[in-house]
């Protein structure tokens, strides 16, 4: 027995998981061989978005995450709170709020990451935590606040952006307060002189259309808008518009193309081949029967295959 005993223990040990531990901050840089699996494990206070990152990827990786709230087993395929599958992306990305295990319960949780690479590749993982976003009201006293903003070449033009009241913005950890008020501010006046002197005009009506620039104190400045004058005279007595053509300006319709198309109720059924999402290559293909071929267009992840219904036996695959 105690043979056995010992046996047992070496097994324990030899097919011991092993888990490095980070911290909230680490950026680490590592490799992964092709399907293999690799766990790190960090503690984060309850209240806050655990972010992980992963970067700089050669090929491809997913990303996993599951806290040992309810159990302590480390994440799967299946068993997560939180995944990222990006496929041929370079980069893969997980948030996950950090919820509390009893009511008045701060302590840190154990946050457990698994990353699963299909082949060899160096990365680069990033914790980052933040603050829960607060509830806020719903009062408007707008304020414009300077949002940092990712660039690839330095100097980096800031972002600025209005936000409805400071504890809205106050929610986002990239925006910095500058002032009350919205960030752009609208011209009113439109009786500008030109050269000092507004021109008497008479009221022809010859439309013109022009652009209007939109003087503002804080940049980035709002885009100049398009307008239509009665006639050139007028154009030229506003000094921030500048003549497109002669005419009223055209206003695009917008369109919407992925707009279902009505369908009548003849039944004339097709068959059609479904786009679905699968973890692992090859992914076997779902079939599905339309009433008839209006209604299989209506469906943007259909791709016609024959007419008539679907029966398995009809339908090949190649496993």
């Amino acid at each position: 027995m105690k043979q056995l005993f010992l046996v047992l223990m070496m097994l324990q040990l030899l097919l011991a998981i092993d888990v490095k531990e980070l911290y909230v901050g680490d950026v680490i840089t590592d490799d992964i061989q092709s399907t293999e699996k690799r766990y790190y494990q960090v503690k984060v206070k309850p209240g806050k978005i655990l972010t992980v990152n992963v970067s700089h990827l050669s090929n491809d990786v997913d990303l996993y995450l599951k806290t040992e709230l309810k159990d302590k087993k480390l994440p799967t395929f299946h068993n997560y709170n939180c995944r990222s599958v990006n496929k041929g992306k370079k980069s893969e990305s997980c948030s996950y709020i950090i919820k509390q295990g009893r009511i008045g319960d701060n302590a840190e949780q154990t946050v457990n990451i698994l990353i699963y690479g299909f082949e060899f590749t160096s990365y680069t993982l990033e914790i980052k935590e933040r603050q829960e976003p607060r509830s806020c009201k719903q009062s408007y006293k707008p304020v414009c606040a300077r949002v940092a903003v990712e660039c690839f070449k330095a100097p980096c033009k800031p972002k600025y952006q209005t936000f409805d009241n400071l504890c809205v913005m106050k929610n986002n950890p990239n925006a910095t307060l500058i002032r009350n008020g919205r960030c752009e501010v609208k011209y009113v006046n439109t009786k500008i002189k030109h050269n000092n002197k507004i021109k008497p005009c008479n009221k022809v009506y010859k439309p013109v259309c022009a652009q209007v620039r939109i003087p503002c104190w804080v940049a980035p400045c709002q885009d100049p808008i398009k307008q239509t004058f009665d006639n050139l005279c007028l154009m030229k007595n506003n000094s921030q518009a500048t003549l497109i053509h002669r005419g009223k300006c055209k206003v695009a319709t917008p369109t919407n193309n992925n707009r279902p198309r009505p369908c009548n109720k003849v039944y004339k059924p097709v068959c059609a081949k479904m786009a679905v999402d699968c973890l692992h290559s090859p992914c076997k293909p779902k079939y599905q029967t339309f009433a008839n071929l209006c209604l299989m267009k209506n469906d943007s992840k259909a791709k016609f295959e024959r007419n008539g219904r679907c029966e398995v036996e009809h339908v090949p695959y190649k496993d």
